[in-house]
């Protein structure tokens, strides 16, 4: 099987997450007029609960699968039974969680509307699980579910915007968002002929509950995410009131937006890690995980300083008058950008490619039952405040239970060094240019006035990382100068 350069596949995930980035970003204006915040507390209530029982199915496969499909994807027979014993599990848990997903709504949700609502997000739970993008991500060919997934994001974008006009549209709106999910995960499972062999040879040496242990700590992992990551709006939900719910939904969009390309360098290194580190190739594997580590905080910083400068103008564009009690919320939010990334690098890209998910799994029920004990105290007093608050500590308890009580894991990889401790200098001397020079500047059109600061920030940011000689810097200006000599020769 070929396999493609891990810049190209970086590239091509990276475009993925970006459309997946920038497909909220423009609809949001216009869904958030045309649906007040209880209405929008409610697509978000059900969604959240339907992702739950997509966790079930899932049962931590997605990231269980990267790493095994990636250590037989040069042998197409190896290939399919892993395959074929990762799709009977997933088999299994559908059954399960749609007989569990119906009796939740039969006997613990009272509300019709709610109900209805539900029904219409059923069937997620299927087809999320069918999109295999694991499998994909797993033999390092990012691009077939990039392109499948930009394609879908653009006709989805047309028909909200054809579709959705008032309120009376709101089941239209949660048919187009499935719709996505549908027809983007039909692609991926039409695809899948090409790279896997299903005959007698293949079932016989099948044998799935050779994965369950595994599986059910990855799955465990993800349950201990999901509490702290989306029990907030649950808990709102039935602490505070929907139009909370909408109004905190609205902040954490942003965060999400913005956290959401963090996990693109655990898709795109995962499956080379862990054939570095299992081919005993440390001084590569500790060297990709430097880099990875400086690409992760010099992402998740800036997007921290951008949400710090211009939070509230974000909101006043993108979610309207309705919204603006989210900007606090947001700005508390914003530090989430730089734990997210940091957590995930310890957890996922170091961790999880030496096998060692469940010391993971430790550190995350520590972080969930702390952040539900949290909700439980802040939300009813603060609200949505008070739930930005709890996910904050949970964050921070990972980082500090994996360094302090783990760290002979981490090898030599320091995150705090003087080296990386340049980004947030960048980021301060961004700041600080910002309120000297920009924070009173408003130009007549909104949308080019955000436009604008975004990029003047992003330029400052990057132009002091160069200053200050940062060694992703030094590698992108060889990779420049490399690149004008080839053309001069040419």
């Amino acid at each position: 099987m070929k396999i493609k350069s891990l810049k190209y596949n970086f590239f091509m995930a990276t475009i993925r997450m970006m459309t997946g980035i920038l497909f909220p970003i423009l609809i949001m204006p216009y869904i958030n007029r045309v649906f007040n915040p209880v209405i929008i507390g409610k697509f978000e209530y059900a969604n959240t609960i339907v992702t739950y029982f997509v966790i079930f199915t899932y049962l931590g496969i997605p990231t269980y699968g990267v790493r095994e499909v990636s250590r037989y994807k040069n042998s197409k027979i190896k290939l399919s039974i892993i395959f074929m014993e990762l799709l009977l599990i997933l088999i299994i848990t559908n059954i399960v969680s749609y007989l569990f997903y119906f009796l939740f709504i039969f006997y613990f949700e009272k509300n019709i509307e709610l109900k209805f609502i539900l029904y219409l997000f059923s069937i997620n739970i299927l087809f999320t699980t069918i999109g295999f993008e694991w499998f994909y991500q797993g033999i390092e060919n990012q691009e077939i579910i990039t392109k499948r997934a930009v394609l879908i994001r653009i006709i989805s974008i047309v028909l909200i915007f054809i579709f959705i006009k008032e309120e009376k549209d709101f089941i239209k709106y949660i048919l187009i968002y499935n719709l996505a999910i549908v027809g983007g995960n039909l692609f991926n499972l039409y695809n899948l002929k090409k790279y896997i062999v299903i005959n007698r040879a293949v079932f016989k040496r099948i044998y799935p509950v050779k994965h369950l242990k595994s599986i059910l700590i990855v799955f465990s992992s993800s349950i201990a995410m999901i509490i702290y990551g989306q029990m907030d709006i649950i808990m709102l939900g039935k602490l505070s009131s929907m139009k909370d719910v909408g109004i905190y939904s609205t902040s954490i969009k942003f965060i999400r937006m913005l956290t959401s390309i963090i996990p693109l360098f655990g898709t795109t290194l995962l499956p080379r890690l862990t054939n570095l580190y299992y081919e005993n190739k440390i001084e590569e594997y500790e060297s990709t995980l430097n880099k990875s580590l400086k690409g992760l905080l010099m992402y998740s910083i800036l997007g921290f300083t951008i949400l710090i400068l211009i939070g509230d103008r974000i909101i006043q564009v993108f979610a309207g008058e309705n919204y603006l009690e989210s900007i606090v919320t947001l700005r508390i939010l914003a530090i989430i950008t730089i734990l997210s990334g940091i957590s995930y690098f310890l957890g996922i890209i170091i961790l999880y490619s030496q096998k060692k998910e469940k010391i993971f799994l430790n550190s995350l029920i520590l972080a969930a039952f702390s952040n539900l004990i949290l909700n439980y105290l802040l939300i009813p007093q603060y609200k949505q405040n008070g739930a930005a608050v709890a996910t904050i500590f949970a964050e921070i308890l990972v980082i500090l239970s994996v360094i302090l009580f783990y760290k002979k894991y981490l090898h030599n990889i320091k995150i705090l060094t003087r080296n990386n401790f340049k980004y947030f200098i960048a980021s301060f001397m961004t700041c600080l240019i910002y309120y000297l020079l920009l924070n009173k500047i408003e130009l007549p059109n909104i949308y080019l006035d955000i436009l604008i600061k975004v990029m003047l920030i992003i330029t400052s940011y990057l132009l002091f990382v160069y200053i200050f000689k940062e060694d992703i810097s030094k590698e992108i200006e060889k990779h420049i100068r490399l690149s004008l000599k080839k053309l001069k020769t040419k």
